[in-house]
Formats: structure tokens, C-alpha cells, sequence
């Protein structure tokens, strides 16, 4: 399962925007002397409710997936940053997010963008010209085009590099 996202600003993510303006709220009642005991609850409750937030997004994928990004599966494939891939049912490992790199590949009679990202040492590339010769990732011959164009594809480790 391959799911894009787009990274969130730092300051539009959901454990940053909300506490900085809770935070703000406590520090400016606190100099006015406002609610002095309303302040002494609940500063030590987002405390501890930001502290669980960070925690969770440590221990959980998802977690970590919607408070610092944005789904993009509606989006170009070029806004895309980050993608969550899960391994195959049996495969070993858990869900990650890595980043994703996009480049724009010329041919002859036009060009590509061209996606590629790295998960447990396997890159997995998504090219909607799949058929160069110069296709350095491509699991497929130069004479027959891959039954998998215009989705990412599984690809095997080590690419011939030079």
C-alpha cells in the first residue's frame, strides 16, 4: 500500500499550531493575572496532552502521518513529498514514510517526471515514459514494456550501477 502525502508547514501542524496558541493564551493570562487558577489546570494538562501527542507520533505511523502531513492522493504527482508504504501481508517490517524525489528525465520526443523513493533497500520508481532504453531502474526489457507502466513498481536491489 502506497499512500502520498504532502508535508505540512511547521507552523500549520497539529502539534505546533494548537499548543503555540494554548501556550500563548496561558503566558498572556498569567502576566495579566487572569484566571490564575484556571491557568494552574490546564497549562499542566497540554502539557501532558502535547507530551502524549509527541509520544504517539513516535510510536505510530499513523499518528505521525496525520498530524504532520497532508493526503495528497488527489494532488499532481509532483506537489507529492513523502509517501506511507506499508510492506506486503507477511513481508517483514512496518509501515514507514519516506520522502520521495522527483525528477523530470528528457527523451527525444518529449519528457517525463519521473518519482522515485528507497523502502528496506528496495527502490520503487514511477515513470509515465517507461519505455526508454536508458530506463537504468526498469525491471523490464527495452523490447517488451512493463505490464506496471504509470504505477510504481517493486524493483530489485542492487541496481547496476557503474
Amino acid at each position: 500500500d502506497i499512500i502520498p502525502f504532502v508535508e505540512k508547514s511547521v507552523s500549520f501542524r497539529s502539534d505546533v499550531l494548537p499548543f503555540a496558541v494554548l501556550y500563548s493564551c496561558y503566558i498572556f493570562m498569567d502576566i495579566l493575572g487572569v484566571a490564575e487558577g484556571v491557568v494552574a489546570i490546564l497549562f499542566p494538562l497540554t502539557l501532558i496532552s502535547h507530551l502524549g501527542l509527541f509520544l504517539g507520533c513516535q510510536w505510530n505511523i499513523r499518528i505521525r502521518a496525520n498530524v504532520g502531513f497532508q493526503n495528497a492522493t488527489g494532488m499532481k504527482r509532483d506537489k507529492w513529498t513523502h509517501v506511507m508504504i506499508t510492506p506486503p501481508i507477511g513481508g517483514s517490517g512496518t509501515a514507514e514514510i519516506v520522502p520521495i524525489m522527483h525528477r523530470i528525465e528528457k527523451y527525444v520526443e518529449s519528457s517525463s517526471l519521473v518519482s522515485v523513493f528507497n523502502f528496506q533497500d528496495i527502490v520503487f520508481r514511477y515513470d509515465e515514459h517507461d519505455d526508454s532504453q536508458d530506463n537504468v531502474f526498469s525491471t523490464s526489457s527495452p523490447t517488451s514494456p512493463s505490464p506496471d507502466k504509470n504505477q510504481f513498481m517493486r524493483l530489485p536491489f542492487p541496481v547496476n550501477l557503474p
